[in-house]
């Protein structure tokens, strides 16, 4: 008896939906916020969800697996030790798919199985991709990412406080449309276990000064009953005033956890967003042995 065609999408024709789902996750989101997104785009029937896969579990998923897999050996995308997707520099914009596509087009699918397609831009002439140390320690670094921080767009500043509450374990969290919550800039959920769960607030500032009380006071002015805390993070620092509002003394109101721009810092290293690794061989351990 002939097997019927399957209805899902090949492997290849689900590549660009998986891509144009980050897109709107903000360039960042988990493997069901991917495909949530992809059967909201595409409307696909009952039958082409529930199609199972000989293997197990569905079609569908079986085959958004692959598309992901040649997606990252592209280059596009990459993913880390909490299964979180992004979108890698450089790819940040639909035409920056195009040729990526057009080469899995020409080869095929199972041809390219294995290899990795490499983009011209994501090399740099007569340098690695992960090139040696620009930094003699640690502190110089932290002393340029400030710099950096203290020049990123706003927008961009909220999206980099979404993936921090993403790598540490919040299971969703979304940048807020501009002027339409207040001072509530991402919105996110951390689930301490199925029976807990907390729903976060939290505002971003770009300050090189100091933020006080009466910004604490203001952002707590905005949290609803439906946020059990707030986080405040700035690229600058807290007045001891600040400290005291956030604590709240006890007063039934819900806490708001300080991030400054030294912790805010260290957070980014602890998850290794923004800077690269490098590894080489340590010789004298192995002289010393």
């Amino acid at each position: 008896m002939t097997k019927p065609k399957s209805q899902v999408p090949h492997v290849y024709d689900l590549m660009q939906p998986v891509y144009n789902a980050l897109l709107k996750l903000g360039r960042s989101g988990n493997i069901q916020e991917i495909k949530n997104q992809i059967v909201q785009d595409s409307g696909f029937s009952e039958d082409v969800l529930a199609e199972p896969h000989k293997g197990g579990g569905t079609e569908l998923d079986y085959r958004l697996g692959w598309a992901r897999t040649h997606l990252k050996k592209a280059g596009v995308i990459t993913n880390d030790h909490r299964a979180i997707w992004s979108i890698e520099p450089g790819y940040h914009k639909p035409e920056d798919l195009k040729p990526v596509l057009e080469q899995y087009k020409k080869k095929g699918i199972k041809q390219t199985n294995g290899k990795t397609a490499v983009s011209s831009k994501q090399l740099t002439p007569g340098k690695d991709r992960y090139p040696d140390s620009d930094f003699d320690d640690i502190n110089e670094w932290k002393v340029e990412v400030r710099k950096v921080l203290e020049k990123l767009d706003p927008y961009k500043f909220e999206h980099l406080a979404k993936r921090l509450l993403r790598q540490h374990g919040f299971t969703s969290a979304v940048v807020t449309k501009p002027s339409h919550d207040g001072g509530i800039d991402v919105k996110g959920t951390l689930a301490l276990n199925p029976f807990i769960q907390f729903n976060v607030a939290v505002q971003c500032k770009r300050y090189q000064g100091t933020v006080g009380m009466k910004e604490i006071n203001e952002f707590r002015g905005v949290l609803s009953n439906n946020f059990q805390q707030g986080i405040f993070i700035t690229t600058g620092t807290f007045t001891k005033g600040a400290v005291e509002a956030a604590a709240g003394n006890g007063q039934g109101k819900p806490p708001i956890v300080l991030i400054d721009g030294d912790k805010l810092i260290d957070l980014l290293e602890e998850s290794f967003l923004g800077y690269k690794t490098v590894y080489r061989v340590d010789t004298e351990f192995f002289d010393n042995l």
